[in-house]
């Protein structure tokens, strides 16, 4: 880009030019150096990449990840039809999303190359198996056995 400034800044002292033509060349050429000065500098990071790096474990909801992806709650749906991402489920069988699936689904949307997912792709859901609940019935009472206190033998 720079180059392609200097290019221009030469064009407009050798060429026979009118006024308004040097003013626009000059202007482009500032404008081209000022983007190649933007693009030697690294981006910072985004604050939610630096949050997500200290909480690996954390989970999000759909919109949650979809906005942190930068795409819409559909768009997560249709690459979870197609096989391209795989979000867990939670104990009320809700979709949850973790850090590594917003980073990949914010490489799918950069359109950058992701590695395949294992296969089959498929995370069974998290769910607490109920205890069997007993109860007592003592002189008109009912106790639930889980309740009583633990007796050593």
């Amino acid at each position: 880009m720079l180059d392609a400034a200097r290019a221009l800044e030469a064009l407009a002292l050798d060429a026979p030019l009118t006024p308004g033509d040097r003013a626009w060349i000059g202007s482009t050429a500032s404008r081209l150096r000022a983007l190649a000065a933007s693009l030697a500098e690294p981006p910072p990071p985004d604050p939610e990449d630096v949050e997500d790096a200290r909480r690996p474990s954390r989970t999000f909801t759909r919109k949650e990840a979809a906005r942190r992806a930068r795409v819409s709650h559909n768009t997560l749906l249709r690459w979870e039809e197609a096989g391209r991402i795989a979000p867990g489920r939670d104990a009320r069988g809700w979709r949850v999303y973790t850090v590594e699936d917003v980073a990949r689904a914010r490489a799918l949307a950069r359109r950058e190359p992701v590695s395949p997912l294992p296969e089959p792709v498929r995370r069974l859901p998290v769910r607490a198996e109920p205890e069997p609940v007993r109860r007592l019935d003592l002189a008109g009472w009912t106790v639930r056995v889980a309740d009583l206190p633990e007796l050593e033998p």
